[in-house]
């Protein structure tokens, strides 16, 4: 069996899903990860692979193995007014870029984030897949830097 990591993809406070304030994410409805708040806006690929999103609020990656993390960026940060997500989300990256665990993805203004009344926390969930059943282990809660193993997949 192998096991894949899952790293963080920026400076931050790594909690548990079930601390995240949001019935989608705190529930694993989408899937099983950990939610970081930020300390800044530089992100980073939590994985290896293909960029299957990559706007607005949240982006994520595939690996060549099937697995898929999706990085949401904030707490309903979808209902962001578009002209203001021009301007707090700068993807370096587009759909089918391939990339390397801590490559730059983007920068984000979690500042502005925070001034429209958002919450910031930032869930990173691996994906559901139907066809495959994994085991996830958190390894690390607390502060974290970009790019430290936070959970395992088996």
């Amino acid at each position: 069996m192998c096991t894949k990591v899952v790293y963080s993809p920026v400076n931050g406070n790594v909690i548990t899903t079930n601390k995240i304030k949001d019935d989608v994410f705190g529930s694993n409805t989408l899937g099983e990860g950990f939610g970081i708040i930020p300390k800044d806006g530089k992100f980073v690929a939590p994985i290896a692979g293909e960029v299957t999103l990559c706007e607005g609020h949240a982006f994520s990656i595939k690996s060549n193995d099937n697995v898929e993390v999706l990085v949401h960026i904030g707490i309903e940060t979808v209902s962001i007014k578009p002209e203001d997500k021009a301007q707090i989300f700068k993807y370096s990256c587009k759909v089918g870029d391939k990339v390397n665990i801590k490559d730059h993805i983007g920068e984000v203004d979690i500042e502005k984030i925070k001034q429209l009344g958002f919450d910031i926390t930032t869930p990173v969930i691996v994906l559901k897949n139907p066809e495959k059943s994994r085991s996830i282990m958190i390894e690390h809660i607390g502060e974290s830097l970009a790019g430290d193993s936070i959970l395992s997949i088996e």
